[in-house]
């Protein structure tokens, strides 16, 4: 017999954006990753982003969530590939834009909203993949993350699908 929350209806796919923000103080690709809190995911790694509100464009959304949780001003949003994110026990699924967006001016983020995020810290694109690849590291990564690398062999941030 299944439990109520087992036999509950699904509720229908929700849209999200991840952006990913190159620190352009380095040489080597690093992008921001933020700790997770207070909501699925908590404890895991994630790019910046949230959910689209009824009638913005992902453009704006971008805009607007990366101001909210890291203080940060970009330009020159633009949509590089999308996952598919399916949380099972959560009963949660997910299409992620997965955006990428110049930073303007100072490029050091802050905790705006620390009930959802505990840290950010820019780290290098090579750990982030070498995590995904093969499930060992220091950071668990998100799924929306992880799916980035299975779903999109190659993926580069810099150029979209190799």
């Amino acid at each position: 017999m299944s439990t109520p929350s087992e036999s509950a209806p699904l509720p229908n796919p929700r849209t999200g954006v991840s952006v990913i923000l190159r620190d352009p103080r380095q040489e080597a690709l690093c992008v921001l990753l933020g700790l997770r809190q207070g909501s699925h995911g908590a404890g895991s790694w994630a790019f910046p982003g949230g959910h689209i509100k009824h009638g913005e464009t992902l453009e704006e959304t971008c805009i607007r969530e990366i101001k909210e949780e890291t203080g940060l001003t970009i330009t020159n949003v633009r949509f590089l590939t999308a996952t598919n994110d399916i949380f099972v026990e959560e009963r949660k699924h997910y299409t992620t834009n997965v955006m990428g967006a110049d930073i303007v001016g100072d490029p050091e983020p802050k905790l705006m909203e620390p009930n959802k995020c505990a840290a950010w810290e820019y780290v290098p694109w090579e750990e982030i993949r070498a995590i995904a690849e093969t499930g060992e590291g220091d950071r668990a990564l998100f799924l929306c993350v992880e799916n980035l690398f299975k779903q999109r062999k190659g993926f580069n941030p810099l150029a979209g699908v190799e």
